[in-house]
């Protein structure tokens, strides 16, 4: 298997930088689980994430996923939307990679 993130993983980058966009809420492991994805455990202790940027990277590196497979890949226990900024965040950031170029 190559190094290439699938449908499961971008799901969780895309949770974690949704939460870490739009403000700090408990720790649940997605920072744990980012570092296992990026072999950087510190990556999770900025708060200051511009989403805009991150929605450009996900664009960019991403738009060959199946979204219909990372829309299902949601459905993990740790998947908190705590209000609706993060809400909309989420479906930003999911929205910047299904878009077909």
């Amino acid at each position: 298997k190559s190094g290439a993130l699938d449908e499961e993983a971008v799901a969780r980058l895309l949770y974690f930088f949704s939460e870490r966009g739009t403000g700090k809420r408990k720790e649940d492991g997605s920072a744990a689980v980012l570092g296992t994805l990026t072999n950087d455990y510190d990556i999770g202790d900025s708060s200051d994430w511009n989403l805009s940027v991150v929605s450009n990277v996900i664009a960019a590196n991403f738009s060959q996923l199946d979204w219909s497979v990372v829309a299902m890949e949601f459905d993990f226990a740790e998947l908190y939307v705590k209000n609706t900024v993060q809400f909309v965040a989420l479906l930003n950031l999911f929205e910047a990679g299904a878009k077909k170029p």
